[in-house]
């Protein structure tokens, strides 16, 4: 009966997937994937936080866009490098008025950010003393409910404080390269069922992210069309021997979408 349906009309599943503008990904990508790079289709640039970063700045980010994570990047030897990624959940879960106090700091040397695992053979930091230990349970125990950025409230003086990102991020995201083919990306994401993936260049520099929304039919036919047309700049390979020397062009920043 199903696929006598199917003859005339797509399934209720999928049309509703389409009206509420769901990124959902088939398990095989189109094959015209393979013309595409990574570089075309990410969203850039791309909202980056340092490992000790002001509460303030922190808030003022969760408040003026609704990415759901953020890459960490470290300064060395003049350059910027992709550390970590640090999901949105967690960044409201630390600064709701519940554990602010476990993480906010006036400076690094005076105070370090504590992150204690439940499980007791594994144990970050040292502790902080009795209930300043921030855990597990913290930041994932109220799913599905976290914290919504709309209701943290911080005051004058801890909007100059500072949180220790370090204990927080996830220090191996996925990464993929700028020259990367689409096709590729798209079957990384439906094969180990990825939210976010960052573009990284070879020196560790994070250029934009990539979610499933940016792999979406929709929006790769839109780029794809953006590059016939000369509204969008082509990632250019300088060497087709070394493929990992290139020129590294930022594409046209298109509208703004989340980090779904």
């Amino acid at each position: 009966a199903r696929w006598s349906a199917n003859l005339f009309n797509t399934g209720i599943f999928d049309m509703t997937l389409r009206l509420r503008n769901l990124p959902f990904l088939k398990w095989k990508p189109p094959g015209w994937y393979t013309k595409l790079r990574a570089a075309e289709i990410m969203s850039a640039p791309v909202i980056c936080f340092k490992e000790i970063e002001k509460a303030g700045d922190i808030l003022d980010v969760l408040i003026h866009t609704d990415h759901h994570a953020y890459p960490v990047t470290r300064k060395e030897d003049g350059r910027t490098i992709l550390v970590g990624l640090v999901f949105r959940k967690h960044l409201c879960m630390v600064l709701s008025q519940k554990n602010k106090h476990k993480v906010l700091m006036d400076n690094l040397p005076q105070r370090r950010n504590t992150f204690r695992d439940p499980t007791p053979t594994i144990r970050l930091g040292a502790p902080l003393g009795q209930g300043d230990e921030l855990t597990w349970s913290d930041l994932e125990g109220t799913y599905p409910r976290y914290v919504k950025a709309e209701d943290l409230c911080l005051e004058n003086h801890e909007l100059q404080m500072c949180v220790d990102l370090r204990p927080l991020y996830n220090p191996t995201p996925h990464v993929v390269r700028p020259i990367a083919s689409v096709h590729h990306v798209y079957q990384i994401f439906r094969q180990l069922g990825l939210r976010h993936c960052v573009v990284a260049s070879t020196s560790g520099a994070p250029l934009g992210m990539i979610t499933r929304q940016d792999l979406t039919v929709d929006h790769c036919r839109q780029c794809l069309d953006m590059l016939a047309t000369g509204q969008r700049n082509r990632f250019i390979t300088i060497s087709n021997i070394d493929s990992e020397r290139y020129s590294e062009i930022i594409p046209t920043a298109r509208d703004s979408s989340p980090y779904i």
